[in-house]
């Protein structure tokens, strides 16, 4: 991730309270050098209602992924459209019992590197906590989906950045040979 603003995205709805945030990011920063704690501190300060909870507009939404990259700002801007807006941010990408399924573009709501991002985060530091002081290794592979190749090396870097040994597929393969894959290998997940 090249600024703060991006890795915030995926952090804001896996860390409870705000220490938690900020205990995540001081761990990152030996990977990816922050040293704008207290920017950063703002920002999640500035998301909370009374209760604590990060809480944010779609248009607020909408303006803070403006600030993502040129890319994405340029999808964006392009809408013109304010209920199209509205559809990508009234809402998160659920997570279903098919993993996440959506479509693809800018948005909170909509399958892109940053919810892909945001997902193995949270997987990463679901794993992170309940094996704590293990080695983790993580399978990855990927099939012929839009973007999937994509998808997988995105979230290989995420788990990568854990400090997790990752095994990433070079090509197309079914979700059967990655059931035997994380088996074979020992490893604690498999995505």
């Amino acid at each position: 991730f090249s600024s703060y603003q991006h890795f915030l995205l995926i952090v804001w709805e896996y860390c409870s309270t705000e220490r938690g945030i900020l205990q995540v990011l001081r761990w990152i920063s030996f990977f990816y050098k922050f040293s704008c704690f207290k920017q950063i501190k703002y920002a999640i300060m500035k998301f909370r209602n009374p209760k604590g909870e990060i809480t944010m507009t779609y248009r607020e939404k909408y303006e803070q992924w403006l600030t993502f990259d040129e890319e994405t700002k340029a999808e964006l801007s392009a809408i013109t459209d304010e209920k199209e807006i509205e559809d990508r941010f009234y809402k998160d990408l659920a997570f279903g019992t098919g993993g996440l399924r959506g479509i693809m573009g800018a948005g909170s709501n909509r399958m892109n590197k940053y919810t892909v991002g945001k997902a193995t985060f949270g997987l990463a530091k679901y794993l992170m906590k309940k094996h704590e002081g293990e080695e983790i290794k993580v399978a990855l592979a990927y099939d012929s989906r839009n973007n999937s190749a994509y998808f997988a090396k995105v979230a290989a870097g995420i788990f990568a950045s854990c400090g997790f040994k990752v095994f990433l597929y070079e090509m197309l393969v079914p979700v059967p040979v990655l059931s035997f894959t994380t088996a074979f290998l020992g490893c604690t997940c498999g995505v």
